[in-house]
């Protein structure tokens, strides 16, 4: 299994923003483990947060 980019995993989250569902669906849907997802989730915001810190 290969490792996602940076664009890929911003798309991902991006994609489950805008999907109304929960991770865990998701995840399922996409075949995402819920752990690697979650990962992913909270590294980007942590980048925004660290890019744009008056965006909340």
């Amino acid at each position: 299994m290969k490792r996602a980019s940076q664009q890929e995993i911003e798309a991902g989250v991006a994609s489950f923003k805008s999907s109304g569902l929960s991770q865990r669906e998701f995840c399922k849907q996409q075949q995402i483990k819920l752990a690697t997802f979650s990962y992913w989730y909270l590294t980007v915001n942590h980048n925004n947060q660290l890019l744009y810190p008056d965006l909340k």
